[in-house]
């Protein structure tokens, strides 16, 4: 029995059953080969606790042997991996009964070998990638073959993300990928393309509005970004939509994309998927003298690379026959088993390996590594975050397994698997080792070295502890500057401002730019990537959908602004009035006759139950549906606007207060009674009516007057409680004075094109969104001081 302490539960059992006859007397003749020094594999719930189980199963009569001969690695390598192997808590050593040392000795003849063993530092991922993959290209150049050569990481993302560098070197690579297909990168922009066909048929103006920003970036249509930067400003300009901007535009490749997709909408009602794929690929004509051009710039890239789709097409869609039992399935049965794998973190793999030769670089996993050596070794990434033993996707966790094959959380070891990774990785080398890490990513995060290398200064001289005295100092690798393409294999940002052109071209559009609380919120929620989706919808003017939420929302206020209207004039508001102006308005909307329908009846709900309780809110004086954008209040260099719900005006002690109106889901915790503060929503709409507040109190219409409390009013009862809530806000001075200074922050930022973001410094939650704020404001002083 090989590899015995990667044996399960259920594995250990069969193997006592097969040993236990009686004709045995209890002495089977049986061996079991194992190194808990290697035990890895706890997440498909082996135990390394079988090995001692074996032991105390057969008593007396078990002999261990200690095998103490190592005649793969230098001794050296042997050195510092038994350094860290001797740091695992959980070591078979300390738990048997009988005493065995695990000191082994390097046996081998390493006569006239040039042993190297490097423990090396980069300023940045791009550095390292880049300086890993020139070193192999140079040890292939001096002699070396490829094929004793590997690259080891605990992840496939890390070996996704290096295998560019050693590609842009022309080195060849051995990578046996265990891919889930529905996250390769053409799959999954074939699918994003299949979801759009789909909004368009469906005429899902929401959905469409999603999808095009992402569909229009593609490598595939070749389209510059300042194209559709224009194509946009000329949509909002006509108040089009995407489609309508689309075939209206005056770029050739743009109106052609948008006749390829309409064409395909049509032919997704009556054509299967995998023709319709056809199309969308560029295997067949859509039209003569129409056709995609995906065939043509996978294929321009590398054959191999249209060989893996289409490979990973047929995978896709044989396991869509399994699901749906039959032969020919349409686009929406694609795309509705797609999105089920992606509910239940279901994965579609491919093991389909990636070789360019068979002398080539070895790219793989520690798991894989296993068993095999190699005369260069380098482990890449030596960071908690990349080494960390969390594995998602597909995830044991989330099913219910046999009683005797009880999942095993890998994280249950935590360190000690980390530890166990690197044993198994740093064995594999033979005579040279190298260890490279990152210090910190793009944004500048800070990655921390793994804790058991033990690192630390001495005499000004950074050294990591397990290794040899001669090999233990830190090299520290520094470029003053990475070449552009390095960074471009890294990473690329479709919209992003990459040049002075194209700042240029924006400078007009955010000259008379003003910054509304929709604004600020949309600039720092991180849940929405922040910056980014502020950029895309408030600069860009990406067309947006008019979607239920937003459309009830529209007509809600309008509803409201008819009944101040009618008491400031002495009428009585009339709610007959108001159903039919709804109508009305309802039906200039591009919604479904479904979703109409729904709005209209909520519309009705909220206003019969305004008119029988709520009504006296509106009293004469007041001020409903106010626009500040014409009036000119600033903040710093900030100009401001924005429109307020209601205005309640106590013109005898010049008090106001703000009341704002909310439709949809109320963040109420009903177990505590009380609003939920920590969420991102309760924080937002704080902040928009402290916003409110400084409008009023800033615009020479209201001197004189001050804004006491702001009100949330949620005009639809909650669908638990089935009651209406209130939440109100007595202002503070000193969250005031946070928010005009964030306001400022923002500003600055929007004004220097600055829409960048550290996303992996921030969590995408509210304290994400909270921790950035406060470092926009501390930015903002530290650099008005």
């Amino acid at each position: 029995l090989d590899e015995y302490q990667d044996t399960n539960d259920s594995q250990a059992k069969i193997i006592e059953l097969l040993t236990n006859n009686p004709v045995m007397e209890g002495k089977p003749n049986v061996l079991a080969v194992g190194d808990d020094d290697q035990a890895i594999m706890a997440f498909q719930g082996a135990s390394k606790s079988n090995m001692i189980d074996f032991y105390d199963r057969f008593g007396e009569n078990t002999k261990v042997i200690n095998l103490t001969k190592n005649y793969r690695s230098h001794g050296d390598i042997l050195t510092a991996s038994k350094n860290v192997a001797n740091t695992i808590s959980g070591r078979l050593t300390k738990n048997l009964p009988i005493k065995i040392e695990k000191d082994i000795s390097a046996e081998g003849n390493f006569t006239n070998r040039e042993i190297q063993l490097e423990r090396t530092n980069f300023e940045s991922q791009i550095a390292e990638f880049s300086w890993v993959a020139e070193k192999i290209s140079n040890l292939i150049q001096n002699g070396v073959a490829p094929k004793e050569i590997a690259v080891i990481a605990p992840k496939h993302k890390i070996l996704q993300d290096f295998v560019p560098y050693l590609k842009n070197q022309n080195v060849p690579i051995y990578y046996e990928k265990r891919e889930n297909i529905l996250k390769n990168e053409i799959i999954s922009q074939l699918i994003k393309i299949s979801k759009l066909i789909l909004a368009i048929r469906d005429k899902d103006e929401d959905k469409m509005a999603n999808l095009f920003p992402e569909v229009l970036s593609l490598d595939f249509w070749q389209i510059p970004a300042v194209e559709i930067w224009k194509m946009s400003w000329a949509a909002k300009d006509n108040r089009d939509f995407w489609i309508e901007a689309i075939l209206k535009s005056k770029v050739e490749q743009i109106r052609n994309l948008g006749e390829i997709l309409v064409t395909l909408a049509e032919f997704s009602y009556e054509k299967t998927f995998e023709e319709l794929f056809d199309y969308i690929l560029g295997s067949r004509e859509i039209r003569e003298g129409l056709k995609s051009p995906i065939r043509d710039f996978i294929s321009q890239k590398a054959d191999e690379e249209f060989y893996d789709t289409i490979l990973n097409l047929t995978i896709l869609r044989d396991k869509l026959r399994e699901f749906s039992n039959e032969e020919n399935n349409k686009l929406d049965i694609l795309i509705n088993y797609v999105e089920l794998c992606e509910e239940f973190e279901i994965q579609i793999l491919s093991t389909n390996p990636h070789n360019t030769s068979e002398n080539a670089v070895q790219v793989m996993t520690p798991f894989v590594a296993k068993g095999l050596e190699f005369e260069y070794t380098f482990l890449i990434s030596l960071n908690q975050d990349s080494w960390n033993s969390e594995r998602k996707g597909g995830g044991g966790e989330n099913i219910t397994m046999p009683a005797n094959l009880k999942f095993t959380n890998i994280e249950d070891e935590g360190e000690d698997t980390r530890k166990r990774l690197m044993f198994v990785a740093m064995t594999r080398a033979k005579i040279q080792l190298y260890l490279t890490n990152h210090n910190s990513d793009l944004t500048g995060k800070t990655k921390k070295t793994l804790s058991f290398l033990d690192e630390r200064e001495e005499d000004g001289v950074l050294k990591s502890k397990i290794l040899p005295e001669k090999w233990q100092e830190v090299l520290r690798i520094q470029r003053e500057s990475l070449e552009a393409d390095k960074i471009e294999t890294n990473w690329h940002e479709f919209y992003t401002i990459k040049n002075e052109e194209m700042r240029e071209l924006l400078k007009p559009r955010v000259k008379n730019y003003k910054l509304s609380p929709t604004d600020l919120n949309s600039y720092t929620n991180l849940q929405y990537k922040g910056p980014q989706t502020f950029f895309e919808n408030k600069i860009l003017c990406f067309p947006g959908a008019y979607g239920p939420a937003l459309t009830l929302g529209n007509i809600v206020h309008e509803g409201f602004n008819y009944i101040q209207d009618e008491i400031n004039s002495g009428n009585t508001p009339n709610i007959d009035n108001i159903k039919k102006y709804a109508i009305e308005r309802f039906s200039k909307y591009p919604l479904s006759e479904k979703d109409k329908e729904e709005i209209l009846e909520r519309f009705n709900q909220i206003f019969e139950n305004f008119f029988e309780n709520n009504l006296g809110e509106f009293k004469p004086g007041n001020i409903a549906e106010k626009n500040f954008s014409s009036i000119g209040v600033t903040v710093g260099d900030a100009v401001l606007t924005g429109k307020i719900d209601l205005i309640r005006i106590d013109r005898e002690n010049k008090k106001i207060t703000v009341v704002d109106y909310k439709t949809g889901s109320i963040p109420f915790n009903i177990k505590t009674n009380k609003f939920d503060t920590n969420s991102t929503k309760i924080h937002e709409y704080t902040q928009q009516l402290y916003f409110y507040k400084i409008l009023i109190e800033i615009a020479p219409e209201f001197s004189g007057y001050a804004v006491e409390k702001g009100i949330l009013e949620f005009i639809e009862p909650d669908k638990r409680t089935e009651k209406a809530y209130n939440f109100e806000v007595i202002f503070k001075p000193e969250e005031e004075e946070r928010l005009k200074t964030l306001i400022q922050a923002v500003w600055a930022k929007i004004k220097s094109f600055n829409f960048e973001l550290d996303e992996e410094k921030y969590s995408k939650d509210i304290k994400g969104t909270r921790a950035f704020e406060a470092d926009l404001i501390a930015d903002f002083k530290g650099s008005n001081n």
